[in-house]
Order: C-alpha cells, then structure tokens, then sequence
C-alpha cells in the first residue's frame, strides 16, 4: 500500500512540474506577442531582443507564482492537515 502512495505522488508531482511548464510555455508566447504589437518596428537582431524580454517577464512571473504556491504548501504543512500533508511534503 506504501508503494501505491509513493507512485500515486510521484506522479502528481510530476504532473504539477508539467503543468507548470506548460503554462510558462504558453505565457512566454503570449508575452513575446504582446511585445511585438507593442514594437512594431523591429528589426532582425531587435527580435531577439523581444524574446529575451518576454522570457525574462515570465520568469519574473514565475518566480511569484512559485513562492506563493510554496507559502501556500508551508503554511499546510505547518497547520498540519493530514489528508495532504505528504503531498505537500513531497512537492
């Protein structure tokens, strides 16, 4: 039964570190595009410029979402719920 658990954890830690992936794949686009209709000019070295831009934006981002979800995973730990105290052990 303590091997079911594990593997079951396991994999949603690894489905969490996808989801996030995911998301911060989805935003950098979304960021490269806002800051290309903002720059409408752009020449060939300048797009790499853009990318840079929009890669560190979603880092910035990423960084919060990270510390909040971590707060979040402490602050149940600490108050001690039970029924998901392991999984937030394991993230």
């Amino acid at each position: 039964m303590l091997e079911f658990r594990l593997i079951q954890y396991l994999l949603l830690r690894f489905l969490t570190i996808i989801g996030y992936g995911i998301n911060d794949t989805i935003i950098i686009f979304d960021r490269v595009r806002e800051n290309m209709l903002a720059h409408k000019d752009i020449k060939g070295n300048q797009l790499l410029s853009v990318f840079d831009d929009s890669i560190w934006q979603t880092m910035k981002r990423s960084m919060g979402t990270s510390l909040s979800t971590l707060l979040v995973l402490i602050a149940m730990m600490v108050f001690l719920i039970w029924s998901i105290s392991d999984f937030c052990f394991l993230l």
